[in-house]
């Protein structure tokens, strides 16, 4: 009957387990076949292996202590009544469906129970490998003088098997009180005097209060450790708090324990089973008062004499913090600057802040025509280098490679040059360099990949997006300081077929892999693949191995597994053919190595006659001794992998560039196969390598104030950094690090280096910069460099005050955003020279209707000396490099120069009039306005139309 009634919901539950089962079973068995491909094979079966062993084990004895609890219980519970019934309360009903289990009952019970205990154990296998292939790090903290290791690997794992074992005996003992107390078996007389009608309840308690006090042993000892990770106090990590209160109440409390497991077990003998209540209830005092007396403490005496009392540990906390971010070896250098005039200046800006600068700019406004003094005025645009001031010291390499180009409006530019076609997209452009028959060449690229998400919808079919338009192809490549004379950015690499202007000899353009490729192709089909456009299309067959053969059982298999019936039935490939899956490089590598953190930003670089991709590996973790966190919790990191990703063939590399980092010596002990020598890395390939971005975000934000290592002036925060802001785009943002072609002294010729400013906080001038250089041995090498003493060096956003308050600049500016067009102000850049800090900040100008943003001015600062120019060239001209230097015609230029600028200068004044004239007249519109006067209204809105048309024609006429 039963089958009659619900045969139809039986058999579809059927058929929906067999598929679940049947996907799993096909996207493990592909999964192995794609390790297998990637010769990666160990990092598949040996986490699995770990975790499975290990929680088969814990399941096992899991399940072995519930069930001889169970059994425990139900012998007592089924004690005739008249020997030990005191009451039953209301819950003795359910308590009785445990006594009418049978040994089949109990073990399914304990068999669900253990199996969702086991949940608390999942990923452990990576604290298992951390464990077993975990050496010394020669680093010991300050107080118990226990290596790192301990803290980084061994105090994780034993929390993780302490706090679940705690927890199941914990909820044991609830559960089976709770019943006892139901049935009648115990009664609270027991905290008056024992009977001997409670003992069965009162031994199986006493059985589970042993376990407990025991790993509540482990647990207090444990957390004594744990106070390195404490936050109160002065700094993270043990104070003196802790170590006086804190520490000895963990000792206490452990000793407690231990004294209290001594007593349970003498309990078997003795029947005294109030004395462990006792003790038990005695433990949680002690914690509590504990707590109590901590903060008192804290309050009462460390607090009112906080450095005197926290002295020592804060000497602690900056020398392990500085050793868990690697910023405890950093080359300090003075960046001593020859005949600098700027530090000698006393104007207003030297020491302006942003609400002082709005203040100005307002006086400005409302000095119409008055001209400033001679000392005080901003040097014109054009004007010669004022005299007794040194040229900029800056060689050809340098100027070369000073990054006019931004890389957000060079993204739009590219997409709007480069990709021909809406199924290519460049995602992102990267920055890189390039030595090419002896000349140094810093270039932004990126690579043209294929999106099929953008084919038009009637060509979204199975066919276009898994064997026809399977690849992307190229990449666009500019040098970051040479640009047509309209602004655009000049080509390395361009357009397809692809032309290569450096013959670095580029044959394998395409791109299999990126970031953009999320779904599956099938290469070597019957049909051909597209290649790139042209009169006629270009198409291309496939030539490399990664991929997997597409026999029948794997057409079952990937058909399964991407529940894609085209896979199953489609005759468009065969045997021969091969399917190219997980291509996205970030779920590519994630999926391979999870154990470690990647950059979310992956960059190209061209080498050995293809393409590559190379993503940064960081190993990451919250367990390192005294170190302040930085962010969701990390206090350590270390960039020790390198991620190298052939774009054709899909073949990755982990490359070990620190041979000493625990991770990941515990890592290549547990995967031998995981990392290659680096040896073996083309020196081509490897000279691309470049100090990550987030890694030295980090460090950088970690200097801000872990450069001060006396413990007084870090308490009191008297050298505190702070990072710079600049204009971007009518916002002000914190600057971002940067990379930079500079000369750092002590080598022959500049090298790329990725750099920050800092300023001191709350103020704008310039004290220092962080350098991380990039170039052969140097590699990975901080350098952080301090400006002399006493001297005044302009910071980013004080140029940027300048810029604002320059009357030409600034009005060049605004009638540039009043003429149908955006201007954006590119990144400011700080650059080091021997005789003084250079600043550059391009300017775009993009069309209201157009994403084509062309490069129209640069804006320099030299030594108390603003300029603006067509080019970088025209400004260093200006500020007094010799012309021969620079990428001029003749030495005539600079003449040109002045006598071009200078053009729209003969009706300056009358511009002005009119500027403050229209603003006058938006002023009275919107007071108007406001006020529902619109006749006065519409006759201001007439007015101010009217002056608007004279300043359009004179702009005309004069620009």
């Amino acid at each position: 009957m039963f089958w009659k009634k619900y045969r139809n919901y039986i058999i579809l539950a059927i058929i929906a387990l067999i598929l679940l089962f049947s996907r799993r079973f096909a996207v493990i068995v592909t999964d192995i076949q794609w390790f297998q491909a990637l010769d990666f094979f160990e990092l598949f079966w040996k986490p699995i292996a770990i975790q499975y062993l290990f929680s088969i084990i814990a399941f096992i004895l899991g399940a072995v202590f519930i069930y001889l609890n169970l059994g425990l219980l139900i012998n007592n519970l089924i004690t005739p009544e008249y020997e030990t019934k005191f009451y039953e309360t209301g819950l003795a009903e359910y308590a009785d469906v445990i006594t009418s289990m049978g040994k089949i009952g109990r073990l399914i019970i304990s068999i669900i129970i253990s199996f969702i205990w086991i949940g608390s154990f999942a990923n452990i296998w990576e604290n298992i490998v951390y464990v077993i292939g975990s050496q010394s790090t020669g680093i010991v903290d300050p107080i118990f003088n226990i290596d790192a290791v301990f803290y980084l690997f061994h105090l994780p794992f034993l929390q993780r098997l302490v706090s679940p074992i705690l927890a199941l005996l914990i909820l044991t003992i609830i559960a089976v009180s709770i019943i006892y107390f139901s049935k009648g078996l115990l009664s609270w007389t027991i905290f008056r005097k024992y009977s001997p009608l409670q003992a069965p309840a009162l031994k199986h308690l006493n059985y589970l209060l042993s376990g407990i006090f025991l790993i509540l042993t482990f647990r207090f000892i444990l957390s004594l450790f744990n106070l390195m990770f404490s936050p109160r106090g002065a700094v993270y990590g043990i104070g003196f708090t802790d170590l006086y209160i804190s520490a000895p109440v963990y000792i206490i409390l452990a000793l407690l324990s231990i004294a209290s497991l001594v007593l349970t077990l003498g309990n078997f003998k003795w029947k005294k089973y109030r004395l462990s209540l006792y003790c038990f209830g005695g433990i949680i005092a002690v914690s509590i008062l504990g707590g109590i007396v901590a903060t008192a403490v804290q309050s009462i005496v460390v607090a009112p004499n906080e450095l005197t009392r926290e002295g020592p540990f804060i000497n602690n906390h900056l020398e392990m913090t500085q050793k868990a971010y690697g910023i405890d070896d950093i080359t300090e250098r003075t960046w001593e600057i020859e005949d600098n005039e700027n530090g000698t200046e006393n104007t207003i800006e030297n020491n302006v802040n942003e609400d002082e600068a709005n203040q100005i700019e307002e006086d400005l406004d409302q000095e119409e025509g008055v001209p400033q003094e001679e000392d005080d005025a901003p040097q014109e645009e054009g004007s010669p280098q004022e005299e007794g001031v040194a040229a900029p010291e800056i060689i050809p390499e340098v100027i070369n490679n000073v990054r006019l180009l931004d890389y957000r409006p060079l993204r739009d530019v590219y997409r709007e040059a480069q990709e021909y076609r809406r199924y290519y997209h460049f995602n992102d452009v990267d920055i890189a360099r390039y030595t090419i028959d002896d000349q140094y060449h810093q270039v932004m690229l990126a690579a043209r990949e294929m999106d099929v998400d953008r084919l038009p919808t009637g060509a979204q079919t199975a066919v276009n997006r898994h064997l026809k338009y399977t690849h992307g192809y190229g990449l666009a490549m500019s040098p970051v300081g040479d640009l047509t004379p309209d602004g655009l950015p000049r080509y390395f690499f361009q357009d397809m077929p692809v032309q290569d202007h450096l013959d670095m000899g580029l044959e394998r353009p395409e791109l299999y892999f990126g970031e953009l490729t999320n779904d599956f192709v099938i290469v070597n089909s019957e049909e051909t693949e597209f290649h790139y456009p042209g009169q006629e299309d270009v198409e291309l067959i496939y030539e490399g191995e990664s991929g997997i053969n597409m026999h029948f059982m794997n057409r079952l298999l990937f058909a399964l597994r991407k529940f894609n019936s085209f896979i199953l039935f489609s005759g468009e490939f065969s045997s021969e053919s091969q399917i190219l899956f997980n291509r996205n490089i970030k779920e590519r590598v994630e999926r391979i190595a999870p154990f470690l953190r990647y950059d979310q930003d992956p960059y190209l670089a061209v080498a050995d006659d293809r393409l590559y991709w190379i993503m940064d590996a960081y190993v990451e973790t919250n367990q390192f001794p005294y170190s302040q966190p930085f962010e969701d919790s990390t206090n350590y990191i270390r960039n020790p992998v390198k991620v190298v990703i052939d774009a054709y063939s899909g073949t990755v590399d982990f490359y070990l560039i620190e041979d000493d980092e625990p991770f990941t010596q515990a890592l290549d002990r547990a995967f031998p196969d995981l990392f290659s020598n680096l040896d073996e890395l083309s020196k081509e390939l490897r000279a691309q390598f470049r100090y990550p971005e987030d890694l030295f975000s980090a460090q950088a934000h970690i200097l801000q104030n872990y450069h001060m290592e006396n413990p007084v002036i870090f308490y009191n925060r008297e050298d505190a950094w702070d990072i710079p802001t600049e204009n971007y785009q009518n916002e002000t943002i914190t600057m971002e690090p940067y990379y930079a072609t500079l000369n750092l002294g002590e080598e022959e010729r500049p090298e790329f280096v990725l750099m920050i400013p800092y300023t001191p906080v709350e103020r704008n001038n310039m004290i220092s910069w962080l350098g991380a250089r990039n170039d052969g041995e140097n590699y990975g090498e901080l350098v952080l460099f301090r400006f002399p003493s006493g001297e005044h060096i302009y910071g980013p956003q004080q140029i940027e005050f300048r810029i604002d308050q320059d009357p030409q600049i600034s009005q060049q500016i605004s009638l540039w955003d009043t003429r149908g067009s955006r201007v954006i102000r590119g990144n400011l850049l700080v650059i080091p020279l021997e005789n003084g800090i250079l600043y550059i900040e391009p300017l775009y100008l993009q069309a209201e209707a157009s994403s084509f943003p062309e490069m129209r001015r640069v804006l320099s600062f030299w030594q108390g000396d603003l300029v603006m120019a067509d080019t970088l060239d025209e400004a260093l001209a200006m500020h007094g490099v010799d012309p021969e230097e620079l990428d001029l015609e003749d030495p005539d230029d600079i003449e040109d120069i002045e006598e071009i600028e200078d053009l729209p200068d003969t009706d300056i004044a009358g511009l002005d009039q009119l500027s403050q004239e229209a603003l006058d007249l938006y002023r009275q519109a919107d007071e108007a306005l406001r006020q529902g006067n619109w006749t006065e209204y519409g006759a201001t809105i007439e007015e101010l139309e009217g002056v608007l048309e004279e300043i359009q024609l004179r702009v005309d006429e004069n620009f």
